[in-house]
């Protein structure tokens, strides 16, 4: 959420779609990482304790620490890669819907000054056009990818 948020400041600044993302990574990195670290090394002593009592916390110990290492990467790595897959789906969106390819910036939301979301008529008419396609012939879609 904070990624996020500083992300879309850094777009209201005026910064290009990628340099506002590698910033908002970079300022958010330390933070991140840093309460990943504490939380994990508070939780060590737990996962490595052989008493009785512990051994039906150290299961939760164990969900929790892999859990928060893999959001933690999933913040990092994932969410920017998201953020601009959901630019480009946009911008090509916009374009196809308009005729005229909008920059990178101008598709989201935080520096938005037209209307809206005209693609996303174009993201439900893709929609429905791939549940339809299930739905009439899933059976020899799910036999193609089978084979494969």
């Amino acid at each position: 959420l904070v990624l996020v948020t500083t992300y879309n400041s850094l777009l209201e600044e005026g910064k290009s779609q990628m340099d506002a993302i590698y910033e908002a990574g970079v300022s958010r990195f330390r933070p991140i990482v840093l309460t990943t670290f504490t939380t994990f090394a508070g939780l060590a002593p737990l996962l490595f304790e052989k008493s009785l009592q512990a051994q039906f916390l150290i299961p939760m110990a164990i969900s929790v620490s892999y859990g928060l290492l893999a959001v933690t990467i999933a913040n990092l790595i994932l969410l920017p890669v998201f953020l601009i897959l959901a630019n480009r789906f946009k911008v090509y969106a916009t374009w196809m819907w308009n005729g005229v390819k909008p920059n990178y910036e101008s598709v989201e939301a935080a520096v938005r000054t037209e209307s809206g979301y005209e693609f996303l008529w174009y993201a439900a008419l893709v929609f429905v056009t791939i549940a339809l396609a299930f739905a009439f012939y899933g059976q020899q879609i799910v036999q193609v990818f089978a084979m494969v």
